[in-house]
């Protein structure tokens, strides 16, 4: 056998391991680089998650702290009108009874 034909055999020779080889790894290789965006994948959706619940606590505290200032408001006022027509009532009694002339009486009846 000549030259050509030794280097013909070893050229296939490499070719026929060479390839199924370069195949092989290159399979090897996207199963690590599926499996790499897989995991990448998750981190993301995770951490979008727990930014997502941040911001909606964060909104729901700002929500509730508004309610409750909202809240105190309402009550606050309404126990102004409340004073407001007790203050009323008593200086109307008062003036009833000071033109029924009962205000100076005692519980017996007796001035």
């Amino acid at each position: 056998m000549d030259l050509q034909g030794i280097a013909l055999v070893v050229t296939t020779s490499v070719a026929v391991v060479g390839v199924p080889c370069t195949l092989l790894i290159g399979r090897w290789q996207l199963r690590a680089a599926l499996q790499t965006a897989g995991a990448t994948h998750q981190a993301g959706l995770r951490q979008a998650e727990t930014a997502y619940q941040a911001a909606l606590d964060t909104v729901r505290a700002q929500s509730d702290s508004a309610h409750d200032q909202w809240l105190r408001g309402v009550r606050r006022e309404a126990c102004s009108v409340f004073l407001l027509a007790i203050g009323e009532l008593v200086g109307i009694l008062d003036q009833v009874l000071d033109s029924t002339g009962v205000a100076g009486q005692s519980a017996t009846g007796q001035p």
